[in-house]
């Protein structure tokens, strides 16, 4: 049986992109759902993206504009493996992320 996990989480505290997760040595994650929630005064636009360890190439999960305290849902599925990335730019502080999936040793 595979299990959900919580997989990252994480409120921007200015405009920018930061990785807000890098998954581990010996891991494989299924990135199954992502919800993020603007708290800040203002419209943003957002971006969550998962990237390839090293390598340019990503594959978006949320690229839009977040009206003020509106969930936008992802529902998908995404491999990560040993050393890959999610990236989040929450256009302003006070913009939230959440990411869930399940983690297999790989």
């Amino acid at each position: 049986m595979i299990r959900s996990a919580v997989l990252a989480r994480a409120v921007s505290a200015a405009p920018g992109t930061t990785g807000i997760a890098t998954v581990p040595s010996g891991e494989v994650w299924l990135v199954k759902a992502a919800v993020v929630y603007n708290n800040s005064a203002g419209t943003q636009n957002v971006s969550l993206y998962a990237q390839a360890s090293g390598t340019p190439i990503f594959a978006p999960l949320v690229i839009q504009a977040a009206a003020v305290q509106v969930p936008i849902f992802w529902n998908g599925l995404v491999v990560l493996q040993a050393g890959d990335t999610v990236n989040f730019n929450g256009g302003a502080a006070g913009v939230h992320v959440w990411l869930s999936g399940s983690k297999l040793q790989g």
